[in-house]
């Protein structure tokens, strides 16, 4: 039995729509979800560009808050580091202030230390004469005492804390007749004699040695001595 050429053919021509109908849903499909893809994927990276400008403009907001944050605490760190400059001057200042203070306290109390020596080595002075002149004053009280009862001499304390010291029996020819001078101790503890009458030539000599010994009796003895001489004349 032969077949029939034509309904093959057309067999076939159906069998390849059909094939070409399946590749082009399969492609169109494939290309559907490729588009969906695609959609998907750009929607997806403008929700990221959105969100990473939203995040860029925090960060701008949080660099610039930051800026100004680290701009205060530099005008603040600075404005710190002048008062340290001033109060380190200012330390300077005092630190030395107190050294010459120290220094001057120190000198101070050298001198005063020195001021108190003199004053201790003056009143030691002041006490020796003291005891000096009181001793001497016994001896006038003693010579006058003694003087008087033996040979007439008297004792007047004058102005300018002077003592006139008169004999009498000189003379054997006018035994009432003065033959006198003055005596006084002064501050240092000496003795200086003045207005002798009369005058005896070596007076100076035996004031030297009355100061030198402070034996005022022999002195007394010795102008006596030099004054009866020189009515033997």
């Amino acid at each position: 039995m032969n077949k029939d050429p034509t309904r093959d053919s057309d067999f076939d021509i159906h069998k390849e729509f059909e094939s070409l109908n399946q590749t082009l849903s399969f492609f169109e499909e494939k290309f559907s979800k490729n588009l969906a893809i695609v959609l998907n994927s750009t929607k997806f990276s403008e929700m990221e560009i959105q969100t990473s400008k939203e995040e860029i403009i925090k960060l701008e907001k949080t660099l610039n808050k930051n800026q100004q944050e680290s701009k205060k605490k530099a005008e603040v760190l600075k404005e710190r580091t002048n008062k340290l400059q001033e109060l380190k001057a200012t330390y300077n200042e005092i630190n030395s202030e107190v050294n010459d203070m120290i220094h001057k306290k120190e000198t101070m109390e050298l001198d005063l230390q020195k001021v108190l020596q003199q004053i201790s080595s003056e009143k030691e002075a002041i006490s020796k004469q003291d005891k000096s002149i009181k001793w001497k004053l016994v001896e006038f009280e003693k010579a006058k005492n003694w003087f008087y009862e033996t040979l007439g001499l008297q004792f007047k304390k004058t102005s300018n804390n002077r003592i006139q010291m008169i004999f009498n029996y000189i003379n054997h020819r006018k035994p009432h007749k003065f033959y006198m001078f003055f005596i006084k101790i002064s501050e240092n503890g000496t003795y200086t004699v003045s207005d002798c009458s009369p005058s005896i030539p070596n007076l100076d000599e035996l004031v030297t040695e009355l100061n030198a010994s402070n034996n005022l009796s022999n002195f007394i003895l010795a102008v006596r001595k030099e004054f009866r001489n020189m009515c033997l004349r």
